[in-house]
């Protein structure tokens, strides 16, 4: 810390005050420039090191950008398994009709056989938008697609 220290004059007081004749002139002088007295900001003069010739090169960039790429694929993996995009079964999707006497579990072992009933039935009921799980015959749904239809 810099402590700043000023100049102090002798005054003369033998000599008589001057009396001031003239008003202040405070427009700009002929030139255009104006000159300020100098002042200190207090900013340091210590020695600081040179970002050249650090050590930081390519390996850095490279380390830092497979470091990001993995961190985005982390974070898009998370947000499919939050979202469901990443669902169990098949992705394919048929329409079928609803048999006489069926009901929605029965539909969903027919085309589904090979998952569990209450997965097929709940994937069944968010294809179609369905919020409960009645349906009439001759219904047309939209259900999972599986090979052994």
């Amino acid at each position: 810390m810099s402590i700043a220290t000023h100049e102090y004059r002798d005054i003369d007081t033998t000599a008589p005050a001057r009396t001031r004749t003239r008003s202040r002139d405070f427009s700009r002088p002929a030139n255009g420039l104006v000159e300020y007295g100098h002042h200190s900001d207090g900013f340091s003069t210590a020695p600081h090191r040179s970002a050249v010739g650090t050590g930081h090169g390519f390996g850095v960039a490279v380390a830092t950008a497979l470091l990001s790429a993995l961190v985005v694929c982390g974070l898009a993996g998370l947000w499919n398994m939050k979202t469901g995009a990443l669902t169990d079964g098949p992705a394919d999707t048929v329409v079928v009709q609803v048999q006489e006497g069926e009901s929605l579990s029965d539909v969903a072992a027919r085309v589904a056989p090979d998952l569990p009933v209450d997965q097929t039935v709940a994937r069944i009921l968010d294809l179609n938008a369905m919020s409960t799980a009645s349906v009439a015959p001759g219904q047309s749904l939209i259900t999972p697609a599986t090979v052994a239809q």
